[in-house]
């Protein structure tokens, strides 16, 4: 079928029997808008093929077949294909000296043009499928290897990009090696000097832990000793003691009077002893307390002092750390910054391949078409160079006479052809001109873009280093914020624990002061107790002598009265006798100074316990237990305040008794409201 273009609409076409050929060709209106490309197509039955309008298109069976195809249209007005060859051809319509002119050929060449066919719409030609045929089959053999080549440059490329992120990976790992290997001995260092400082602190508490046990051992041992002193000493004094009562019972007949006077002596001095004794207690228990105090303000300067250094420890770590962190931190970022411009190297030189690939591609295609469009003028020149001796031969057998008009007609077409070829030559450099111009203009937009990119990568920098160092200042404000709270917090705890402490203390010390006090009462109710049975019971004994002496007066006041009335004058006589006789026997036996031998013997056994508690306690002091023993002092306080009590009683009546009482019922209900309030607080 001749070449024809539909002006109006797509023509869409269905293969009904054979096989053939489809030849299109881009007009030149279509070049520019859909990057339009001539083509050529095989078809056979049942193949369905669309043609858009305006696209000159030709359909060619093979020689030993035919082609039978169905057409349509995508209009529903009538449509009439415009053809360019045989008698329909639009150039029928055009005048020939027209013709002539714009093609600059003579008449008669425009004639030979238009009558060379004869048929309206299918023409003759012979082996034109076979040929579209093997230049499909050599443009797609081209294609391939241009797609093989693509590949292999694309593939060539891939294993460039991946050589090259091989090499920057391993030149990345390389590089954290060798920061991990120079970082390596200052984390050792760092660790070497923490776990010292670690063992050094352990060494410290276990070292205090140990005086501490080691103290706790030693005065456990040293109140076990008193113990066990105190013990012997109870053992040595009640052996004492009832050796001295034994010897005591065997001298009571003999010295109560002496008894009577010592004891009034010895209760001055052991009243004496006793208050010397309380005011050292005192002045003791003061010393301890102030001491204590002492010792434990002490400890506390102490432990204030391990805190500061351990939060100046603490601090100097955190800052220590927060420089490593800061400093890994700005590591990290500038590693960030050399690997995003690394990656934008490798975006840009990406971009660039793409575009030298682009450009390479453009400039293939380039060279197609005009390969192409080359091979296209030698065909048709091949064609024209037949056709003319075709002509050639049917001229010279019709007509001899046009052989110098063909040959000027050669002449001209020649000419033409190579005015044509000299029109595409300058056609296509216009459009590589072109093309070289958009490509340009693309580079700058793109430089812009990335001038662009890059201003507003560093504003975006600028204002992360602005945040960040208001990140920064925030942290440190924060840090101080939180070292400023940790360091009242701990001094309210210290004061806290110093008003516990003291509040303990002031506990302690008014528990003891209420038991001493209950201790005192109830020793005061025994002895009492102790002092009314034996005032008791000396009132019955001194009864029981008065009505002895008084039957005993009675009994001699009978005999006297007998006696006198008797013989008196030898009563008289006799009780001269009798004591003179008494005196010279007590002189003889040595009873007549016995007042003086146990005013002596008193006065030794004084100086001699006297001597002894002067040894006991340079002894005591020398170990450092500071005064006599607990039990002796709660003797010695014992003795003195009975007798002197059991004095007190025997002058006291009954009503002073009762009002005695009942000031130690009201100390009892003192001490009671004392014991209550102190519990209250203690549960408060």
């Amino acid at each position: 079928m001749g070449p024809h273009w539909n002006p109006l609409a797509t023509e869409i076409a269905v293969v009904l029997e054979g096989e053939g050929m489809v030849r299109v060709v881009c007009g030149s209106s279509n070049m520019d808008k859909f990057k339009c490309q001539n083509t050529r197509f095989k078809v056979k039955q049942g193949d369905f093929f669309m043609v858009p309008r305006f696209r000159p298109m030709a359909q060619m069976s093979f020689n030993n077949d035919s082609l039978v195809f169905l057409g349509f249209s995508t209009t529903t007005k009538k449509t009439y294909p415009q053809f360019l060859a045989g008698k329909r051809s639009v150039l029928q319509t055009i005048d020939k000296h027209i013709l002539a002119a714009s093609f600059n050929v003579s008449d008669t060449t425009i004639k030979q043009l238009l009558h060379s066919q004869e048929g309206p719409i299918i023409l003759e030609c012979g082996s034109c499928a076979e040929e579209e045929e093997k230049i499909m089959i050599e443009e797609a053999k081209e294609r391939e290897e241009e797609i093989r080549r693509e590949e292999q440059d694309r593939r060539r490329g891939e294993e460039e990009t991946k050589r090259k992120e091989e090499q920057k990976k391993r030149q990345e790992e390389e590089a954290r090696k060798r920061e991990e290997e120079k970082r390596r001995p200052e984390e050792e260092a760092k660790k070497r000097a923490e776990e010292e400082a670690q063992r050094k602190e352990q060494e410290k508490m276990r070292e205090e832990e140990e005086a501490k046990r080691q103290r706790q051992q030693q005065e456990a041992k040293e109140e076990e000793e008193q113990a066990r002193r105190e013990q012997e000493e109870e053992a040595e004094t009640e052996q004492e003691r009832a050796k001295k009562e034994q010897e005591e019972m065997k001298r009571k007949h003999q010295q109560e009077e002496a008894k009577k006077e010592e004891q009034a002596r010895r209760e001055q001095g052991e009243e004496a002893e006793i208050e010397q004794e309380r005011a050292k207690k005192k002045q003791e228990r003061e010393r301890k307390y102030q001491q204590e105090e002492a010792r434990e303000e002490e400890e506390q300067a102490k432990r204030k002092q391990e805190e500061e250094a351990e939060i100046e420890q603490k601090r100097a770590r955190g800052e220590q750390e927060e420089r490593e962190r800061r400093h890994q931190q700005e590591e990290v970022k500038e590693e960030q910054e050399q690997a995003r411009k690394q990656e934008e190297e490798a975006k840009r030189e990406k971009e660039q391949e793409e575009k030298e690939r682009k450009r390479q591609q453009a400039k293939r295609e380039e060279e197609q078409v005009r390969k192409e469009l080359e091979e296209e003028a030698e065909r048709e020149q091949e064609r024209t160079k037949k056709e003319q001796a075709e002509r050639k031969r049917k001229y010279q057998q019709e007509k001899a006479k046009d052989k110098e008009e063909q040959a000027r007609g050669e002449q001209e077409e020649e000419a033409e052809i190579e005015q044509e070829q000299a029109k595409k030559k300058q056609e296509e450099r216009e459009r590589k001109h072109q093309q070289q111009e958009e490509e340009e203009k693309k580079e700058q937009a793109s430089k812009r873009q990335e001038e662009k990119a890059e201003r507003e990568q560093g504003q975006a920098r600028k204002e992360q280093k602005e945040k960040e160092g208001r990140r920064q200042q925030d942290e440190e404000e924060e840090l101080q914020e939180q070292a400023r709270r940790q360091q009242e917090e701990e001094a309210k705890k210290e004061q806290k624990q110093g008003r516990k402490e003291k509040e303990k203390r002031k506990r302690r010390h008014q528990t003891e002061e209420v038991e001493e006090e209950q201790e005192q009462v109830r020793r005061h109710q025994e002895e009492e107790a102790t002092e009314e049975q034996e005032h008791g019971r000396k009132e019955q004994e001194e009864r029981e002598r008065r009505q002895q002496k008084e039957e005993a007066k009675q009994m001699q006041g009978q005999k006297k009265q007998k006696r006198s009335k008797n013989k008196p004058e030898d009563s008289k006589k006799r009780k001269r006798k009798r004591s003179k006789t008494k005196l010279e026997r007590n002189k003889k036996k040595g009873k007549g100074h016995v007042k003086k031998k146990s005013k002596s013997k008193t006065n030794d056994n004084v100086k001699k316990k006297q001597k002894r508690s002067k040894s006991k306690l340079e002894r005591n002091k020398k170990k450092g237990k500071g005064g006599i023993n607990m039990m002796k002092q709660k003797r010695s306080k014992n003795k003195p305040e009975g007798n002197n009590k059991k004095k007190q009683r025997r002058s006291k009546s009954k009503p002073e008794m009762n009002k005695e009482k009942r000031k130690g019922d009201v100390h009892k209900n003192k001490l009671k409201l004392k014991k209550s309030r102190l519990e209250e607080s203690e549960k408060k």
